[in-house]
């Protein structure tokens, strides 16, 4: 029991004893890979050639409608209390916008996008206030499932520079 407590410990230590660039490299890098561990197959069609140009074309105009009004695909809402449906809605556009940006990033850059410290530094900044925003809107729904006054200050605290920042 006492040697799990101190692995624990250990590992907090190293992890809180990273840069700044090292933990922007592990959390983009580390979003990068899953996204393309998922999205394999597509990459696949790009690099043997099987999308056409013109089928990219009409692509980029699909995602371009995409990034003004993304689609719900996960619909967080469900989950959550009601009357966090606004959040949640603005959690999964940013999911969702997240996901053609590393589509268009990896497209265009392939394999060099590891060197292009704004686009990761951007990436992990995204990454980072979705996870923020996921907390507090789990936090917040156990707040009045609990029945705890004052729930939606949690989510309008985060809210705001949330929606100021990427809309």
């Amino acid at each position: 029991m006492n040697f799990e407590k101190w692995f624990r410990d250990a590992i907090t230590m190293i992890s809180l004893s990273n840069n700044n660039a090292n933990l922007t490299e592990q959390i983009s890098m580390g979003t990068l890979t899953t996204w393309a561990k998922t999205n394999a197959q597509q990459l696949r069609n790009w690099r043997l050639g099987k999308v056409g140009a013109l089928k990219r074309l009409f692509g980029a105009e699909r995602d371009s409608a995409e990034m003004n009004d993304p689609k719900l695909t996960h619909f967080i809402a469900e989950h959550a209390h009601p009357s966090l449906e606004n959040a949640c809605r603005d959690l999964e556009q940013t999911m969702s916008r997240l996901n053609i940006v590393i589509s268009k990033l990896t497209s265009d850059q392939g394999k060099t996008i590891q060197n292009d410290f704004m686009s990761l530094s951007s990436i992990c900044s995204v990454v980072e206030n979705n996870l923020g925003m996921v907390a507090v809107i789990s936090r917040a729904t156990r707040s009045y499932s609990i029945g705890l006054r004052n729930a939606d200050l949690e989510v309008a605290s985060y809210r705001l520079p949330f929606l100021f920042f990427f809309h």
